[in-house]
């Protein structure tokens, strides 16, 4: 039985104007919310104390990004695969210098790095996602970079990479599928950073729009933004819907919790401008493209560092 708790308020704290905003992360230690636009391209920096919004851009597409223990950040660029970089480093006549880690797949262009995060052990995992989407393509790649080694290939057979979210106590990582409506579950290895006994979670056929990004709360319950969908879901560990939350706007990307407490959802979304977009935009959303947020009653967990 999905929980009858009145949804709370979804506010816009940042009306971005986002083309693809994406990859919300909260950095406890700064106490600012990071987020990326995909295809401007840039790694944004919100403070909600002040409503201020920093840029740090470049000069290729970045999927996702990481924070780093040893400072600055770790993504996962199209042209350069996985670099490190330091936030202020980069402005729009000045693009950021990346200092290359690793590559997965030099000279790819038929597909480009999508969702992504930091495992709770120090590693940093991406998917791909084909540049020209179809929701028939299933030839995308889930790599897992750890520190010092070459990138791994974990899953393949990928329609579209989203919602990847760990949960250490249960030893389990979540991977979406968006195109085929389903959220996948695997055993997660701690020393070998293995994934294995793939299951389906969750199917969402019976759900508006598509699973994308996600977390997992301080309950082990996984959130899931509901891109096209006009929502974000709370399941159970056991894969049950426990809540449902309506946004203001159709395209909703990913969520994540931060504030002092990490009670405070935020959740990026996608703009009418955005390049691309086959699903037509529908009214009434004058904010699509901005930064949500709300208080549902639960807290999250603080976001792992990438260790190397």
């Amino acid at each position: 039985m999905v929980n009858s708790a009145k949804p709370p308020a979804v506010d816009c704290v940042l009306d971005a104007k986002a083309w693809v905003g994406e990859c919300a992360l909260w950095h406890g230690g700064e106490q600012r919310l990071y987020w990326v636009d995909i295809p401007r391209p840039t790694v944004n920096r919100f403070d909600p104390e002040s409503g201020t919004n920093e840029m740090c851009a470049f000069d290729q597409e970045i999927g996702c990004y990481g924070f780093r223990e040893a400072g600055g950040l770790v993504g996962a660029f199209a042209d350069d695969g996985f670099c490190a970089f330091k936030f202020e480093s980069g402005t729009k006549d000045a693009p950021a210098a990346l200092n290359f880690l690793a590559h997965p797949a030099p000279g790819n262009r038929t597909h480009r790095f999508n969702d992504g995060r930091t495992d709770p052990y120090g590693a940093f995992w991406t998917g791909t996602i084909r540049r020209k989407f179809s929701d028939a393509d299933a030839d995308g790649v889930i790599y897992q970079l750890r520190p010092g080694e070459a990138p791994r290939a974990m899953l393949g057979g990928v329609g579209g990479a989203n919602g990847i979210a760990f949960d250490a106590e249960r030893r389990r990582c979540y991977i979406a599928d968006s195109p085929r409506n389903i959220v996948w579950a695997f055993d997660h290895d701690p020393d070998t950073g293995n994934i294995s006994n793939q299951r389906v979670f969750v199917s969402t056929e019976d759900q508006p729009g598509l699973p994308d990004g996600a977390c997992v709360d301080a309950d082990g319950c996984y959130w899931s933004a509901n891109v096209r969908g006009w929502r974000v879901i709370r399941y159970t560990p056991d894969g049950r819907v426990d809540r449902v939350i309506p946004v203001p706007v159709q395209r909703p990307t990913m969520c994540c919790f931060g504030g002092r407490e990490l009670d405070t959802l935020y959740i990026t979304s996608i703009g009418p401008d955005a390049p691309g977009i086959a699903v037509p935009t529908e009214p009434g959303q004058p904010q699509a493209g901005g930064i949500f947020a709300c208080r549902p009653g639960v807290q999250g967990r603080p976001e792992p560092f990438f260790e190397g």
